[in-house]
């Protein structure tokens, strides 16, 4: 079967996507840079999730900050005070925050747009309240620290740069799969719940069903995130799940463009990397947040993926204008554009 002009575009971008993830350590190798880099990878992989959910099933989630929260705490939990092995942990984080959101799935989405994305901020309240008041479990406030570093086959990823590769190839797997399942028939049935729940419904599509399979995908890629942060940094603390961090990925998702994965990628590169050269606005962090939602929604609510394919098509618009020039048949007679004009303008 012939690829179509879109599926030929992503293998492109793909490919190039993969391309930049391989090369970028050799042009940054300050490792205060790699270091930065994993870090974007890491939120990458929840805004993809939170974008699934929100820009393509028409969702609406406050707390998915708890999922990535969930995910760290299982592992750092299981390999610091229950002696598991790091691989294991891993995987019961992984599988745990998925098994939490399908619990809570049930009674959690029959509620719909704002009261759901209240249900899911109060969801994340409680995790944080839960971390702070189990010291004994968790560290509390305090914190819980000497998580170990992630091994596999005897391959230790105790660097920057080993585990900037093992978490983009991560990211990179994921991005793809989710390409596909969006261009799947499941996907197609998430599009249509996002325009209209009610004539989806009508149409025979299982709204429940699918409602609750891209929440649990969001939650797992959440959970993934949050094991990988904390088997990269060692040390967790309940800030990780706070009020603050749900605002910082959810200005991801609608900044970066929430109808786009793509644009998750790119606002999760922004908002990671800017406010590493704001720090004099650090106390506004909130304020500066609110402002480049705002920013965003009223000029292109489409986000900068929006923004960016308007400037292309203008560009292209403007090369194709100065291209259109008349040619002259070979007696020397001007032809004339498909408009009856001679000067192609």
């Amino acid at each position: 079967m012939k690829a179509t002009f879109e599926e030929k575009q992503n293998l492109l971008r793909g490919g190039l996507l993969a391309l930049l993830i391989l090369l970028l350590p050799l042009f940054f190798q300050n490792k205060y840079y790699i270091s930065l880099f994993v870090v974007v990878g890491i939120h990458s992989l929840v805004v993809l999730g939170l974008t699934l959910f929100m820009g393509f099933a028409g969702q609406v989630s406050l707390g998915h900050a708890a999922f990535y929260g969930i995910g760290a705490y299982i592992t750092g939990v299981l390999s610091t005070k229950f002696g598991f092995p790091v691989m294991a942990s891993f995987l019961l984080a992984i599988g745990g925050t998925g098994f939490i959101a399908l619990v809570i799935a049930y009674p959690i989405l029959k509620i719909k747009g704002f009261y759901l994305g209240m249900a899911t901020l109060g969801f994340a309240e409680i995790v944080y309240i839960f971390l702070n008041q189990t010291g004994g479990l968790t560290g509390g406030g305090t914190g819980l620290g000497n998580i170990p570093r992630i091994s596999i086959s005897g391959v230790v990823f105790d660097s920057d740069m080993k585990y900037y590769y093992f978490v983009w190839l991560l990211f990179f797997v994921l991005f793809i799969f989710s390409m596909n399942f969006l261009s799947s028939r499941i996907g197609r049935a998430l599009r249509a719940i996002h325009e209209d729940e009610m004539a989806a419904e009508t149409m025979g599509i299982n709204v429940a069903r699918y409602k609750t399979m891209v929440f649990v995908l969001s939650a797992i890629y959440a959970g993934l995130a949050g094991a990988l942060y904390a088997h990269y940094v060692s040390f967790l603390s309940p800030g990780i799940c706070s009020l603050m961090f749900n605002v910082i990925i959810i200005a991801m998702v609608v900044i970066g463009g929430s109808g786009s994965i793509w644009g998750a990628l790119l606002g999760t590169v922004l908002l990671t990397l800017v406010p590493e050269y704001l720090v004099y606005f650090q106390d506004y962090e909130p304020l500066v947040y609110g402002l480049m939602i705002i920013g965003i929604v009223m000029f292109s609510p489409q986000g900068l993926v929006g923004l960016l394919d308007r400037l292309w098509t203008s560009v292209s618009a403007a090369f194709s204008h100065r291209g259109c020039r008349i040619a002259k048949r070979p007696d020397g007679k001007e032809m004339l554009d498909s408009f009856g004009r001679k000067d192609g303008l």
